[in-house]
């Protein structure tokens, strides 16, 4: 029963840990590149040399 306690402790000790591990922030910042197929009006199509639309 006592070994049950010691292993129900390190797993919530491990869990715990990883848990706040997964919190870090670690943004540097800068820019975000997105690619896209203005293909599918109306949520994307092409005026002129800009893509417009919805999204």
């Amino acid at each position: 029963m006592k070994i049950k306690r010691i292993i129900a402790g390190i797993l919530v000790a491990a869990t715990c840990g990883l848990a706040m591990a997964g919190c870090q922030s670690n943004t540097t910042g800068g820019k975000l590149i997105m690619a896209t197929e203005p293909g599918f009006a109306p949520y994307e199509y092409m005026s002129g040399n800009n893509v417009v639309g919805i999204d």
